[in-house]
């Protein structure tokens, strides 16, 4: 690695530590402001500004971003298996449009399967919390190091950065200081908390491709072209299973991880043994896509009386199939409402002090993505500390497993999600905002 580059990296690391510095500086700011902002997103999820003109929008991008025909060469960066699924179909339909057109990336083997040039791989190294980042730490290093020799030596025309805010946002950073435009595909979730994060991220982009409706007007706002392009998980999923024909199953859903299984799924267990007692006719599975996670889960149901069947792999159709859900608040849920599964959403936090600092540090008011999408709590939710709250939670499954006025409306109400969600998808408006005349 040459010299300028380990200084340059050695600069963003100490640029990097004051901004952690400046962290409590933010918080307070943010407590200070915290009531405009969470009215802003109140107006935002209530739909009370529109998503804007996505055309107009591709315009504005290309102006700002200097592009009058397709880029001749493009970089991609993904920096975990989600998106890089993105990435391979953006790669897709990129060389379907533009056979010509160069296209590199920093991802992982899947792109490499398609012919593309790896740079790095991003994505087998994908790591969750402080201490995984920390222990990588060195791999960052030299891969934003690789990443900075390619902008230097054989800049692209256009860098895409697909989520993964954390590497992709200091690559970005870079690109606008070489003049090299930046297109971030799918928007990093700032508007949940922590939302001085947004205009370092509207200083690095040129313009931003956005999953949820109520995202662009809120970029828009800090002067950055947006469109929304509907959910990608749509892409993905089976059309939802009529109502009759439905199995007589609760599906519990505890999270991949092995801290939410830890937190979720014994509480999920005590409500399931409560409402088999009600609805002897029911029976339970817990669906699971990570089969390193069958003995640590097995480990807890050897003690139950009645264990659920652990189901690995076939979530989306198992989902799909059941009568009802009990689902950790994440993608599982929104997966559940797009499959029109009636649903209660769980969020099992580990203490008292959690719960507070979670109110506190929040500028949303739901946890669910359904009620975000449809601006409105109509799906239950739960966050939580307490396992006191599991009864309530017991309760609200009840009312929603009988045929009646809830459940209807409910269902009711998934089906709009889903409408809200749909779109042209994500690659299909990058070509258009690319100028691709097909």
């Amino acid at each position: 690695m040459r010299l300028a580059i380990r200084v340059r990296l050695g600069l963003m690391a100490l640029r990097e530590g004051l901004r952690v510095l400046a962290l409590p500086f933010h918080l307070l700011v943010f407590a200070y402001r915290r009531g405009a902002l969470v009215q802003r997103m109140n107006r935002l999820l209530q739909g009370r500004e529109g998503p804007g003109n996505a055309k107009e929008a591709g315009e504005r991008f290309r102006k700002r971003a200097g592009l009058s025909a397709p880029p001749g060469r493009i970089l991609i960066a993904c920096g975990e298996a989600s998106g890089e699924a993105h990435a391979v179909r953006l790669v897709r339909t990129l060389r379907e449009a533009f056979p010509q057109t160069r296209i590199e990336a920093l991802g992982g083997t899947q792109l490499q399967d398609l012919g593309v040039r790896i740079h790095v791989n991003l994505v087998d190294q994908a790591v969750m919390g402080i201490k995984g980042v920390l222990a990588l730490l060195p791999f960052f290093f030299r891969a934003m190091g690789t990443a900075l020799q390619v902008l230097e030596d054989d800049p692209p025309d256009l860098f895409i950065p697909i989520d993964n805010p954390g590497f992709n946002l200091l690559l970005a950073e870079q690109c606008k200081k070489r003049g090299i435009p930046v297109l971030y595909y799918i928007c990093p979730q700032y508007w949940a908390w922590g939302p001085w994060r947004m205009r370092r991220f509207c200083r690095a982009v040129d313009g931003a491709i956005a999953i949820l409706p109520f995202e662009p007007p809120l970029f828009e706002s800090l002067g950055i072209p947006t469109a929304c392009a509907g959910h990608p998980l749509l892409q993905d999923l089976p059309e939802p299973q009529p109502e009759e024909e439905r199995a007589p199953n609760l599906v519990l859903l505890p999270g991949s991880r092995s801290k939410e299984i830890q937190r979720n799924l014994p509480g999920m267990l005590r409500v399931w043994e409560a409402f088999r007692r009600k609805h002897p006719e029911a029976s339970c599975k817990i669906l699971q896509n990570h089969a390193r996670r069958e003995e640590s889960i097995l480990d807890l149901l050897r003690s139950q009386a009645h264990p659920p069947q652990l189901v690995l792999g076939d979530t989306l159709a198992q989902l799909g199939r059941a009568r009802l859900a009990l689902v950790k608040s994440g993608t599982a849920s929104l997966q559940a409402a797009l499959l029109r599964t009636p649903s209660v959403v769980v969020y099992k936090l580990g203490n008292r002090l959690e719960e507070g600092l979670g109110r506190k540090l929040l500028t949303v008011p739901w946890i669910a993505a359904a009620n975000l999408v449809l601006g409105a709590p109509k799906v239950p939710e739960f966050c939580f500390a307490a396992d006191e709250t599991w009864q309530e939670v017991t309760e609200r499954l009840h009312d929603l497993w009988e045929d009646g006025p809830l459940r209807q409306e409910l269902v009711k109400n998934l089906g709009q999600c889903r409408r809200s969600l749909e779109g042209p998808g994500a690659d299909r408006l990058v070509l258009d905002w690319l100028g691709s005349s097909s």
